[in-house]
């Protein structure tokens, strides 16, 4: 009996031609692949049956994109190239520095390589291992690392210039397959003794503003009197017979480049005003709904993830149906070790584990420090939930955002980045945290409680007889002391 493959297409930066996307939904619809997968990487994954994978292969030879038929450990490049003419830009940036950088890349990376404006809120800043952010200076980077089991980032000592970025890359990669364990401050001092590189000191550090994740569906103009449509699938994945008429309106109406975000959605740019009917036929013709609510958007799930798709699907319907507001928010649901852009995180975990076999599951539930998704350090806020009460816990939760978004200081989302590399050279401490046995909530004494309005560094013994549960008011006795290497 044949099995499914996957098949990875590498689409660097997120940018390709209607006529390679056209190529690329032929083949798959040859194959008898009715739909297309778009990660959270801005690649393209297909499922095919194993028969066909060597007359696939043969097929995607012929385009210029990177393409695996195995799991490995390489990866696409991820760029804020669909956000240039949608959103604020910072002013040296353009379509041609994205290009130039993609093209002098001369290996497909084995790490996670970002190249991010600070400004545009479409893609995340931090969600890879080597984070390109630009800088003040024309064509001068600031360059992130985040090493493995690392919670934090470390800064490179030094802006790197554009056409730096792809030897440096490589470079980093090779020190890692040579020490793989291998510190910051070795990593640093290995690469920058390969040769000279083209860089400048860091005068100011990096400032950027709070993240708020934008409406990235349906019909938006343009700055220069055009239009932008974006289209999302909730599942992530588009109708091959969709995707071919997509390819071919934008042909006829001279729309030159199709872009893949990191939501796993859609965006045509460049619509003109005349143009308009003809893509709202196309959309009806097929059912596209380009009206979904922030609370279908705003998720973050692993690929071709049946089971959080299934509870994306579940939380989001109790949602609705409780009218709730989740602006601002964006939920991650963690089944594995992928780090996820995201202000609040569920991960499953297993009560028993025996093999292959997992047994009881529940849900730990935390958030990023300040609700930050550019934050690397996660709150622990509830734990061993049980699926059904998890859309409970999560209202719990926005309740505490909104009550911290209507009293947050004014502080720099830099001053936030420079906490977490400051938090992240400090040894790690163990903490006593107290559970409340009814509804499993954390208080935790370097934050704090928001909602009983309990200041961050009150220690729970320093608590007062009344301290009851924000969650379900359950009196201060019902807390137990548990250990934090348990819980995280």
């Amino acid at each position: 009996m044949s099995k499914d493959i996957f098949i990875r297409l590498f689409i660097p930066g997120g940018i390709l031609s209607p006529g390679d996307l056209r190529k690329v939904v032929s083949s798959a619809y040859h194959f008898g692949t009715n739909s297309i997968h778009i990660s959270s990487r801005q690649e393209l994954l297909l499922k095919c049956k194993s028969q066909y994978k060597k007359s696939l292969e043969q097929r995607f030879s012929f385009l210029q994109y990177k393409f695996e038929t195995e799991k490995t450990q390489k990866q696409n490049i991820v760029t804020s190239y669909p956000a240039i003419h949608i959103q604020e830009t910072t002013n040296w940036l353009s379509e041609g520095t994205f290009h130039q950088i993609l093209s002098n890349f001369d290996f497909q990376p084995n790490l996670k390589v970002n190249l991010v404006d600070p400004l545009q809120s479409l893609t995340p800043l931090f969600i890879g291992q080597l984070n390109f952010i630009a800088s003040e200076f024309r064509g001068f980077w600031f360059l992130y690392l985040k090493m493995k089991n690392q919670k934090g980032y470390d800064l490179w000592p030094f802006l790197v210039e554009s056409n730096e970025i792809p030897p440096l890359c490589k470079a980093i990669e090779q020190t890692f397959e040579k020490f793989p364990s291998a510190s910051c401050e070795y990593l640093k001092d290995d690469v920058l003794s390969f040769r000279k590189w083209n860089t400048i000191p860091i005068i100011n550090h990096l400032d950027f503003p709070p993240y708020q994740l934008p409406y990235y569906e349906g019909f938006h103009q343009q700055e220069d009197q055009k239009w932008w449509l974006g289209i999302y699938n909730s599942d992530n994945s588009y109708n091959v017979n969709f995707l071919e008429s997509l390819c071919l309106l934008c042909s006829e109406t001279n729309n030159n480049s199709i872009y893949l975000t990191s939501n796993s959605s859609v965006i045509i740019k460049n619509i003109e005003r005349k143009d308009i009917f003809e893509w709202e036929k196309l959309l009806g013709k097929y059912k596209i709904n380009t009206g979904h609510s922030s609370l279908e958007l705003n998720w973050q799930i692993p690929d071709l993830d049946k089971e959080a798709t299934k509870l994306k699907k579940f939380i989001t319907r109790s949602f609705i149906k409780e009218g709730l507001r989740t602006n601002g928010l964006i939920f991650g649901i963690r089944t594995t070790d992928v780090d996820l852009a995201c202000s609040v995180i569920i991960r499953r975990k297993f009560r028993i584990q025996i093999g292959n076999i997992k047994l009881l599951d529940f849900y730990n539930i935390s958030y990023k420090k300040n609700f930050d998704i550019n934050s690397r350090e996660a709150i622990s806020y509830a734990n061993y939930v049980k699926k059904r009460d998890v859309p409970t816990v999560l209202t719990y939760l926005t309740e505490v955002f909104y009550k911290k978004l209507n009293s947050i200081d004014a502080q720099s989302e830099s001053e936030y980045l420079q906490d977490e590399i400051e938090i992240n050279q400090r040894p790690h401490e163990e903490v006593e945290l107290f559970q409340c046995q009814n509804c499993l909530t954390i208080y935790d004494s370097r934050y704090g409680d928001d909602i009983g309005e309990i200041p961050a560094g009150r220690l729970f013994e320093e608590l007062p007889p009344s301290y009851r549960c924000p969650v379900c008011d359950s009196e201060k006795e019902s807390f137990n002391s548990v250990n934090s290497e348990i819980l995280l």
